[in-house]
């Protein structure tokens, strides 16, 4: 196993979309994950996110995607490949997004985790976040015709 993390590239928002479209706990609302164009347009626009693939050779085992909001970032998706879970590559994504985040400027780091998702709290506590609040998240979808 030889992990790499770098940012993404056109070829790899396929894959990326069938992660987060598969894996619910993703989601940020009942909608689903984020669309094709969407992952594009992250790849193609990095100034304010940074959108990285973890790699064992050339194949992609995992994801990470950062928003950059002024002196804090909002880490937004973290997704591992389950054969690749517990092998350091979700602390190594999770690493180089908040260092080229703070290379941007930010300062502190926010991340969302479902209140069933156990595994990810643990796993966000042992790298140092801690629980700060809870909130109801809503949104509204404009149609454009």
């Amino acid at each position: 196993m030889y992990i790499t993390i770098k940012p993404a590239k056109f070829t790899d928002v396929d894959t990326m979309c069938e992660w987060g479209a598969a894996h619910q706990e993703l989601w940020g609302d009942k909608h689903g994950w984020y669309t094709k164009k969407s992952v594009r347009l992250m790849i193609s626009d990095p100034r304010e996110h940074v959108t990285l693939v973890a790699r064992d050779g050339e194949i992609p085992v995992g994801m990470c995607i950062g928003y950059n909001l002024r002196d804090w970032a909002m880490i937004d998706t973290l997704f591992v490949v389950e054969a690749y879970q517990g092998k350091g590559v979700g602390k190594l994504l999770l690493e180089t997004a908040i260092d080229m985040l703070s290379q941007q400027g930010c300062e502190q780091f926010a991340l969302l985790v479902n209140r069933t998702n156990h595994q990810a709290e643990g796993f966000y506590e042992k790298l140092g976040f801690e629980k700060s609040f809870e909130f109801v998240w809503m949104q509204k979808g404009m149609k454009h015709e």
